[in-house]
């Protein structure tokens, strides 16, 4: 045979086993990361045992918002009830929540009573109420509700102007 042509056969054949060889230290080099899904916990609403209130400050209107709500799962449900202050306690009630199922309520709008309005400066009071059973608030048997220690479950906000001053407020847009 003619040596071009064993020279050619040969240059093939090194080529190709280089290709392998490369190819093989190639795989071996190669760190393969495991894929990680993100996946959105909720917490079951059968461990809720605490009851528990999230009230930003916010903008002057007829409406609060009240971030979440936390209600026992083994209780009745209840309501978020707003308190103008008086000599910084609790004083008038301006407006009550729709009814609140037990477990994790988030993003709850209460209307103020009609003719209310909540002004700049103004600092008011949530607190939270448990229901008696019927799911309609009543002053007299929907009592406040208190953590542990007894206290009553409460939040004091004030209504302010500029709410970019309100931390994470943008997310809530």
């Amino acid at each position: 045979m003619n040596k071009k042509v064993i020279y050619l056969i040969i240059g093939i054949i090194v080529v190709v086993v280089a290709l392998f060889a490369f190819n093989k230290f190639l795989k071996k080099e190669v760190i393969e990361e495991p894929l990680i899904v993100e996946i959105p916990v909720e917490i079951p609403v059968e461990i809720i045992s605490v009851n528990n209130l999230v009230v930003p400050n916010q903008a002057p209107g007829t409406e609060i918002f009240i971030e979440r709500v936390l209600l026992k799962t083994d209780g009745n449900g209840g309501f978020v009830i707003i308190h103008r202050t008086e000599d910084n306690n609790a004083g008038e009630i301006v407006g009550v929540s729709n009814y609140i199922e037990p477990g994790i309520t988030d993003n709850v709008t209460t209307l103020l009573n009609d003719g209310e309005t909540v002004e700049i400066d103004e600092v008011l009071i949530a607190i939270l109420h448990g229901d008696d059973g019927d799911g309609v608030w009543n002053s007299e048997t929907d009592t406040p509700l208190t953590d542990d220690e007894g206290s009553i479950i409460q939040v004091t906000f004030t209504i302010i102007d500029n709410l970019e001053d309100v931390p994470g407020f943008e997310a809530k847009l």
